[in-house]
């Protein structure tokens, strides 16, 4: 296992829900793509992986796991961008877990990865 921090964490899907402009939307997704900038060069050992999802949060409300999903696909996403992962097609993710969000000293999210096994 290892793991990186990506120093961002996007909107609650809540907000989402309420309704969002695609040109709101595309920045968010612009803003997590930057903010997985400060993990390039890092190499994953393994051509498939498991990703698993840790929201660091300081202060004020935990929410529930399923609200952070849309910061664990803009950053999956950006990881993929910037070369980080291979691809994120089942040939190179074969899982993901959102875990319960934890109080961390920086706001961010955990992006552990574990080996899977080739299909």
């Amino acid at each position: 296992m290892v793991e990186v921090f990506v120093p961002w964490v996007g909107p609650s899907l809540n907000k989402i829900w309420a309704g969002t402009h695609w040109r709101r939307r595309k920045a968010i997704a612009d803003e997590g793509h930057w903010a997985c900038f400060t993990v390039k060069g890092f190499v994953v050992p393994w051509d498939r992986v498991c990703l698993e999802f840790i929201p660091h949060i300081p202060k004020g409300r935990l929410y529930d796991c399923m609200n952070y999903a849309l910061t664990a696909k803009v950053i999956e996403d950006g990881l993929v961008k910037i070369g980080v992962l291979q691809g994120d097609s089942g040939r190179h993710v074969a899982g993901i877990t959102l875990t319960h969000p934890v109080r961390g000293k920086h706001k961010g999210m955990i992006v552990r990865f574990t080996e899977a096994p080739l299909k």
